[in-house]
């Protein structure tokens, strides 16, 4: 078996699960001609997926959660805004929203850059993953060492907001994986309460909001 950075393979798994990393047959080599040399044992990728642990990859929540609102423009009392991320629920078998005080898990190894109270995120953190040749954009946001992230270069930031607790800082080393908040309804929430329980979260690629949905699924 093979796992995959995009469509390319990286390393081979044998039978026992051992690495073998394949770099050695020429990175030049096409997925085709891999495909046909060894056509027993690759498989298309999957949600296994050995890209690098700082890129951005899975959910913040633990299965089974449910997207309650998607990327892009929506409207809400009639008011029609850019989404810059997707929100998260996760829901009991009566789909009840249950998602108070779930842990938020960081989606990839980075540094916390920023972790407070900001506006309509409400409680929120910040890490930034890989560092760039540009400059992370700072979010809007009142919190005055928001400034901090401006200073950092960054090729990806993670967002996840509207947090009843936090459990990193700014400057913070994490994994991925790593528990960084609890999930909550702190900042700007619809319904308004526990009932609008969520995790909004985003990927910025050098300062640009991009939509996280298909990176929840690797």
């Amino acid at each position: 078996k093979y796992a995959y950075t995009g469509n390319e393979p990286v390393l081979r798994l044998d039978p026992s699960g051992n690495q073998f990393d394949i770099a050695s047959l020429a990175v030049e080599v096409a997925v085709e001609s891999i495909l046909l040399t060894f056509p027993e044992i690759v498989e298309a990728p999957t949600s296994l997926f050995f890209g690098s642990e700082i890129t951005p990859q899975g959910s913040p929540l633990t299965a089974p959660w449910i997207i309650s609102s998607h990327f892009g423009s929506r409207t809400l009392k009639g008011v029609t805004r850019q989404h810059n991320g997707v929100d998260l629920e996760k829901q009991d078998a009566a789909t009840n929203n249950i998602t108070e005080g779930q842990p938020v898990l960081a989606t990839g190894a980075g540094e916390g850059i920023y972790a407070g109270q900001c506006g309509a995120f409400g409680n929120l953190v910040v890490i930034g993953h890989t560092t760039a040749t540009k400059v992370l954009t700072s979010p809007a946001c009142p919190a005055p060492n928001m400034a901090n992230i401006v200073s950092n270069q960054f090729q990806f930031a993670t967002y996840y907001g509207h947090n009843s607790q936090l459990s990193v800082g700014a400057g913070t080393s994490v994994r991925k994986g790593d528990k960084i908040a609890k999930a909550g309804h702190t900042g700007h929430v619809v319904p308004p309460g526990i009932a609008g329980a969520h995790v909004h979260y985003e990927i910025r690629q050098n300062g640009k909001p991009i939509d996280p949905e298909p990176s929840l699924y690797w």
